[in-house]
């Protein structure tokens, strides 16, 4: 595994978005990259690409904007940011897991300082090694399948865990 400093094969592409409750557009345009969408005068959709080798740039870019957003309304309610990081298999295969729980640790926190919510995936066998290494840094880990009534949900937090749910 690659360190801080880099990962392996090179640059990775990540989307770094904050995100209003209320956000009511349109995502998956390629063209509303780095562009702020406000469809009302109090939501918000910023979506940024970020081409990087480096999780200290990920992370600052993360933390830039959250700023941003926060500039941009007079008050944030509390979990009316959300910060969504759709996968977190780039930042568990190409570094170790040291600077993996640093970056993250710095990327929680910021969400945590400005009143939001985060949502981290990471698709895997949930009893990995790696999972219960980072669970520590997350309120819950969520697991989802499909079973034999559709799709199901279970939740770990702490020391609890639900039975499955339909979702």
């Amino acid at each position: 595994m690659g360190g801080a400093a880099g990962r392996p094969g090179g640059a990775s592409r990540a989307p770094v978005a904050t995100d209003s409750e209320e956000r009511d557009s349109d995502t998956s345009d390629p063209a509303a990259n780095d562009s702020d969408k406000s469809d009302s005068g109090d939501r918000i959709f910023r979506t940024e690409i970020v081409e990087t080798a480096d999780l200290r740039d990920l992370g600052v870019a993360i933390e830039e904007s959250v700023a941003a957003f926060e500039a941009k309304v007079d008050h944030v309610s509390p979990a009316e940011l959300r910060v969504c990081f759709d996968s977190l298999a780039p930042v568990v295969a190409g570094y170790d897991d040291r600077d993996a729980r640093r970056f993250l640790l710095g990327v929680t926190e910021v969400v945590e300082r400005a009143g939001g919510m985060g949502h981290y995936h990471l698709p895997g066998d949930p009893d990995a090694e790696t999972v219960e290494s980072l669970s520590a840094l997350f309120d819950a880990v969520v697991e989802v399948r499909r079973g034999d009534e559709g799709v199901e949900q279970r939740w770990r937090l702490d020391d609890i865990e639900t039975e499955w749910l339909a979702l």
